[in-house]
């Protein structure tokens, strides 16, 4: 594990910037009212990648083993690189002025205590214990340290000005909570599938498909709605809408130990909800700020898009965690770290019951996702609707 967990954080290095790239070339190529086409294919590419993903690894560990996972992406990064190289016309932008080390240093001290705080409290150890206090001060004190840093910083790791414009903040709260509901949520689906329903990795691989179906509709559609309108927030609210609802659903389905059919029903609406918030949001952002704060302005935005993604797993893991210790029969602890092959060798009537304990963790869950949604959606009311413009940024 610990070499997953290095090999994780160096594949993020190279990676982390990749989809803002990507984002913010397009912005410096497409006038904002044009780039909702743009953001949706990129949408569709990124939900058809995530279908293709899970399935294709679901494959390789039943008939291969699990290491064949990461060798998979040798050949695609290799192509991808190719097609860059030969492709991407390098572009000379304005100097550098330096980086901000020490805001990128309290910035990720920050958020690595408050991950920490989140995954450990009332799991591994209780709430108001030495250790969980001690990461909640540090996270308090490097957060006060990092705002005057970033005030003073020439060319600051997140640019202070940008939160005046309350399309920006707006848009960064509703990205970061409605990413949070969504992977807080995402993430155990698949184990939904196979500890509850019984499925294989591959079949619960497959059965994400109908959500990133749903998901390529309604982004691809919405994308060429913002594009006829030149609007964008009708879209991110009807989206968080659905998806509150439907995570709503998802913990009344788990709870009741719903069909497999029944839950893919539900996942293709959860998919035709979030197709419409994340590519507007980031058209209504880069449509905001200044020219010259494109590409800080989408990378601020794809790091609270990324963070709220990490906090909807740390949180809803410790939900699930505390739940399943706490329905687990006395003295049955143990299977709670259990894999899926001891869970299926267990006698049957404490296999009930351990499978009853997931159903109930599994909807609490879901159900913390509708109420992350749900406040997204409050906030969402609140964006301001601006004219997207005609012309690209130069």
């Amino acid at each position: 594990m610990p070499a997953l967990i290095v090999s994780r954080a160096v594949q993020g290095v190279g990676a982390g910037g990749l989809m803002t790239l990507s984002q913010t070339t397009i912005a410096d190529l497409v006038s904002p009212r044009e780039r909702g086409r743009y953001q949706g294919a990129i949408a569709g590419v990124f939900a058809l990648c995530s279908v293709a993903g899970p399935l294709v690894g679901g494959l390789i560990t039943d008939m291969l083993s699990w290491p064949w996972i990461f060798y998979i992406n040798l050949p695609i990064g290799a192509a991808a690189l190719a097609i860059l190289s030969v492709s991407l016309r390098p572009h000379v932008g304005r100097p550098s002025r330096g980086v901000d080390w020490l805001g990128f240093g309290l910035l990720i001290g920050a958020t690595c205590t408050w991950l920490l705080l989140l995954s450990w409290g009332g799991v591994v150890y209780p709430w108001l214990s030495a250790p969980v206090l001690g990461l909640a001060a540090l996270t308090v004190v490097m957060v006060g340290v990092l705002v005057p840093v970033e005030h003073r910083a020439a060319e600051p790791a997140v640019p202070p000005h940008l939160f005046h414009d309350r399309v920006f903040t707006v848009g960064v709260a509703v990205v970061t909570l409605s990413t949070a509901a969504l992977f807080g949520a995402l993430v155990f689906i698949p184990l939904f599938f196979q500890v509850v329903l019984g499925a294989s990795a591959t079949e619960a691989g497959l059965r994400m498909a109908p959500m990133m179906g749903g998901l390529i509709i309604s982004a691809v559609l919405g994308g060429r709605m913002v594009t006829k309108t030149g609007r964008y927030k009708l879209y991110p609210v009807v989206g968080l809408a659905a998806a509150s609802g439907v995570f709503v659903a998802m913990a009344w389905a788990a709870r009741a130990g719903a069909s497999a059919n029944a839950f893919d029903g539900l996942l293709v609406a959860l998919g035709l909800g979030i197709g419409l918030i994340m590519p507007n949001m980031t058209t209504a952002v880069q449509n905001a700020v200044a020219p010259s704060d494109i590409g800080i302005a989408t990378a601020t935005l794809g790091f609270f898009r990324s963070l709220g993604g990490a906090l909807g797993v740390a949180v809803s893991g410790a939900i699930l965690a505390a739940t399943l210790h706490a329905r687990i029969p006395a003295g049955q602890g143990g299977v709670v770290n259990a894999g899926l092959t001891e869970l299926r060798d267990l006698p049957a009537a404490l296999r009930a019951e351990v499978l009853g304990a997931y159903g109930h963790a599994l909807s609490a869950t879901f159900a913390t996702a509708a109420v992350v949604s749900l406040l997204a959606f409050a906030l969402v009311v609140f964006l301001p609707d601006r004219k997207l413009r005609d012309a690209p940024h130069r």
